[in-house]
């Protein structure tokens, strides 16, 4: 189904549970910083977190993306960035 589908160029980009939500959460709010404790409230939906699994959800998610538009802040957070 297109709920868990992102288009890039009209090509799907399919995107399990969780990587949905990350890009949700980082188009949401595009331009700005997402801090990592909100990305884990939002995307782990109150599960038992730790780093690992959000480093490696975006080693999958960026092998899906056509291009990296995933900015890491270090010891901040993510954000997507447009250009200027």
């Amino acid at each position: 189904s297109d709920i868990n589908m992102f288009f890039y160029h009209n090509t799907p980009i399919q995107l399990r549970y969780k990587e949905k939500r990350f890009c949700e959460l980082l188009i949401r709010h595009v331009n700005r910083i997402v801090p990592n404790h909100r990305i884990y409230d939002y995307v782990w939906e109150g599960e038992v977190k730790e780093s690992y699994p959000l480093r490696q959800l975006l080693v999958e998610l960026r092998k899906k993306l056509p291009f990296n538009i995933i900015q890491t802040k270090i010891r901040e957070g993510y954000m997507i960035e447009t250009q200027k």
